[in-house]
């Protein structure tokens, strides 16, 4: 089963942290670990396999699908356990490294 989530969603009005139950904050923390590896890559990788740990904590590493041309919604997987999702509302994010953030 995917994980569908909009980061804006786990943040303030303002895109600020703010105060949630301890699994959201833990979803929310490795939503904007996938932000920053995407937006600190080599942008001609369009596929990109990060240093990020599987959220479920098996062997995998988390692979990032992000086209620069269309880059909302990032898509991940996890290369051994096949744990994927789709992340949008991470534009402007506190974990946001493009240019201009």
């Amino acid at each position: 089963m995917a994980l569908i989530a909009n980061l804006r969603h786990y943040l303030g009005d303002d895109l600020s942290l703010v105060k949630i139950p301890a699994p959201a904050a833990t979803l929310r923390e490795f939503m904007g670990c996938l932000v920053e590896a995407v937006t600190l890559r080599d942008p001609d990788d369009e596929n990109y396999v990060t240093s990020l740990k599987c959220r479920h904590g098996c062997d995998g590493d988390i692979i990032v699908f992000f086209d620069p041309n269309d880059p909302s919604p990032i898509k991940w997987s996890c290369f051994f356990c096949k744990d994927e999702g789709q992340l949008t509302g991470w534009e402007g994010t506190v974990w946001d490294k493009s240019s201009g953030q």
